[in-house]
């Protein structure tokens, strides 16, 4: 029995071995080698382009969407938003300087940017249904610090407190006289800080953060004064710029929360803002390229107002503007079109030689009115190219 178990086992495993022994492959089918991989490689089309003068530009007007700058341009043709940002043509300055800018232009959008914070945070009106108001956008009202001071009479108060009188008496117009050149390089740099509309947007922003704000940056001085030890040219140095910085930064922020005391209650809504025109048209670049401030100084403009008692009048002639509503007025007039002023003084010259023709001058009444008219009918007409003149400059 066991034998005979054994030997079957034996003649099975024989036949398993004798199997495998005759097995050979099928010649031609053996295993497939694995297929070679092409070596990965860059496209340097983009660099190549880039050092191509003018390449890379018609490469992105061609494909706006290879750019998120030239996908939102587009969009913004066809009345849309890129990734649920404002549209480019409602935004103040929708592209702001990169790290390849000047380090002036890199702080100016700073301070652009910050206006814009400013006017976000502090303007309750800028949430209306759930969307923000766009900032600087000639649709939707904007926060006019000139409307302010009309509304809320602030010439006629200057007038009352007689502080132009007192600027008179103190020599300070003479004073100022002196700075006129300094003050005049600095034109340039208040343009590319935006320091008008950051004024615009401070003017408007609750007095109490205001003067607290100042209070901290006092504090603040106080305290490194107090805790930081005098022991070295280091220590007193870094004292000397923390309490000179804040107390600069203070010193501009009591004025400012004294002025948002004075436009308290009013809306200061406009269409459009005149000082931001003022702003985005650089305005205080081309005068300080024009050497106006220079040439008043060397004039002594300022000394001869206040030699000559100017001061005093212009003083008592502040509550009649605010009467006549010749502030507003002037921010309205700085959006009329130039056409309109040159329109205006052809009309009245053309109106003027008129009268002059057809009435006779047999009499002396006539010729009395032919005089008045006529250097009425001049001044006018000065006045209408003058503001021509302005607006156009506004415009460019």
């Amino acid at each position: 029995g066991i034998c005979a178990m054994m030997a079957v086992r034996l003649a099975t495993l024989s036949t398993f071995v004798a199997s495998a022994l005759a097995y050979s492959p099928t010649p031609g089918l053996r295993p497939r080698a694995a297929a070679r991989r092409v070596a990965v490689s860059m496209d340097e089309t983009m660099f190549e382009n880039a050092f191509q003068d003018g390449q890379l530009e018609a490469e992105g007007k061609e494909k706006p969407w290879v750019s998120e700058a030239g996908w939102a341009l587009y969009l913004d043709k066809q009345k849309s938003s890129y990734n649920m940002n404002p549209r480019v043509s409602e935004e103040r300055k929708y592209f702001t300087a990169t790290i390849f800018d000047e380090p002036r232009q890199v702080l100016g959008d700073w301070a652009s940017q910050f206006d814009r914070f400013l006017e976000k945070a502090f303007r309750s009106d800028y949430i209306v249904e759930g969307k923000y108001k766009i900032a600087g956008s000639s649709k939707l009202p904007q926060k006019s610090l000139v409307k302010g001071i009309a509304d809320k009479k602030l010439l006629t108060k200057l007038a009352d407190a007689g502080l132009l009188s007192q600027a008179a008496d103190a020599g300070i117009l003479s004073t100022l006289e002196e700075t006129l050149p300094l003050a005049e390089k600095v034109l340039p740099l208040a343009d590319n800080l935006g320091l008008l509309t950051l004024l615009e947007g401070i003017a408007y922003t609750p007095s109490p953060l205001l003067f607290g704000t100042a209070a901290v940056l006092l504090a603040t001085g106080a305290g490194v004064v107090a805790n930081v030890p005098d022991d070295s040219a280091q220590a007193i140095a870094l004292q000397v710029a923390v309490v000179l910085a804040t107390t600069a930064g203070a010193a501009a922020l009591i004025p400012a929360g004294l002025l948002s005391q004075a436009l308290d209650g009013s809306s200061g809504e406009v269409k459009q803002s005149l000082l931001r025109k003022v702003q985005d048209s650089k305005v205080l670049t081309k005068m300080a390229e024009s050497g106006l401030l220079t040439k008043a100084y060397d004039a002594g403009i300022l000394s001869q107002l206040e030699a000559s008692g100017a001061v005093y009048t212009a003083e008592k002639l502040l509550p009649v503007a605010d009467k006549l509503g010749l502030v507003s007025t002037l921010e309205t007039l700085a959006f009329t079109p130039p056409s309109t002023f040159y329109g205006a003084a052809l009309a009245l010259i053309a109106g003027e030689a008129a009268l002059i023709y057809y009435v006779p001058d047999d009499t002396a009444s006539n010729i009395a009115l032919q005089a008045g008219t006529g250097t009425l009918a001049a001044l006018g007409a000065a006045a209408l190219f003058a503001g021509g003149f302005l607006t156009s400059q506004l415009e460019e």
